[in-house]
């Protein structure tokens, strides 16, 4: 609502006099603009958007791969830590057997009393170790918990690996290894997603430099009153409508589009030498992890080896200890190279489990071979 006066048009010497006009109007319009052609550059936005969006599902797949190979790792560290631990108590029964026999020899007046004393000095330092191995049972269990993103006082019951066979031995050559994670690992397809958006990126800014042909219309109603000197309203009630078809080409712009596309060009540049170092980044591991698994296996052999010769020998040592034959050193000995090849048979078995377990997260598999299920949690609170 709004009030003018409009002059009067007698003469100046005349008296002056006013008009009151009052009027009422609303203009309710809607406009609608569509791009109908720009050279690409819509498609070429759509398209990094959509290459964006696949590289960020990528980068969820790998930490997801990340996630499992950290608990898969974590959990037969925690299985060797246990098995050193019962190698441990298997050795404080020895050095216990072996302390046994030296009171007993010395009781038959065999053996002196620093035998005796170095027996039970042996005992001691066992059931010391015995100890420690426990402790870093703990440290392990720990490390496990949290790679699993769970509670410290979840209780956790640990499936045994001892009775699991190992993996299969590899049998493939490693380049077939390597042509499956250039396929198929999570990171790498992420890096191609986002060198295909920097492409993406470059045919938008060259879309700038080319005109943008725009279709618009618009259709609203005139609606309004109007009255004069207090008398009788004049409406209108009319439609209005128009359409439109506009070229824009920009003339000027500073260098603005020439730095757009310089920018766009660069980063595509180094999305490239990003992909191309993780690509031989990822030919290094998939090799190392070939020749880790390798290693293993033939450290296991030798292990299996060693074990069996070192029983043996610790048992004739302390037979012929009994008997009077062997000295006390030798028995000692004897016990000392049993518990160390009872270890390297733990850290072995383990060994080839973590290697294999490497060379498929090294490729792009989620799932190491031989794991079903490492652990169960019990929600318990200590």
């Amino acid at each position: 609502m709004s009030d003018s006066v409009r002059p009067s048009t007698r003469p100046k010497s005349a008296v002056p006099s006013r008009t009151l006009v009052s009027t009422c109007l609303v203009l309710p319009m809607v406009t609608l603009k569509w791009l109908v052609f720009d050279f690409g550059g819509r498609d070429a936005a759509l398209d990094a958007a959509k290459e964006q969006l696949a590289a960020a599902n990528l980068g969820f797949n790998a930490r997801h791969q990340k996630i499992v190979f950290d608990v898969t790792r974590t959990y037969y560290n925690l299985n060797a830590v246990r098995g050193k631990v019962e190698v441990a108590r298997a050795a404080l029964r020895s050095a216990q057997t072996v302390q046994q026999a030296a009171e007993s020899r010395r009781n038959n007046g065999l053996a002196t009393l620093p035998e005796v004393l170095q027996a039970r000095e042996q005992s001691a330092r066992a059931v010391y170790d015995t100890e420690e191995a426990m402790a870093l049972e703990i440290d392990a269990r720990m490390a496990l918990l949290e790679a699993m993103g769970v509670r410290p006082s979840t209780g956790l019951k640990v499936a045994d690996i001892n009775q699991r066979p190992l993996p299969a031995t590899l049998e493939t050559a490693a380049d077939k290894f390597v042509d499956l994670a250039l396929e198929q690992r999570p990171d790498l397809l992420a890096r191609v997603a986002v060198l295909r958006a920097k492409d993406a990126d470059i045919r938008k800014a060259r879309s700038e430099y080319y005109p943008r042909i725009t279709a618009a219309g618009n259709a609203g109603q005139n609606i309004g009153q109007v009255r004069v000197d207090g008398g009788p309203w004049s409406t209108v009630n009319e439609p209005q409508y128009g359409i439109a078809l506009a070229i824009e080409l920009p003339l000027f712009d500073g260098g603005l589009r020439n730095n757009r596309l310089r920018q766009a060009q660069s980063e595509r540049r180094v999305a490239e030498d990003e992909l191309n170092l993780a690509r031989d980044r990822t030919v290094r591991e998939v090799v190392k992890s070939y020749d880790d698994v390798k290693v293993a296996f033939r450290k296991r052999e030798a292990a299996v080896a060693l074990l069996a010769a070192a029983d043996r020998a610790y048992v004739a040592a302390l037979e012929s200890y009994r008997r009077g034959v062997a000295t006390y050193v030798d028995v000692v000995n004897a016990q000392t190279n049993l518990t160390r090849a009872r270890t390297v048979d733990t850290e072995t078995r383990s060994l080839v489990f973590t290697a294999s377990a490497a060379l498929a997260f090294s490729t792009g598999d989620i799932t190491p071979p031989q794991i079903d299920g490492p652990a169960t949690l019990r929600n318990t609170v200590n």
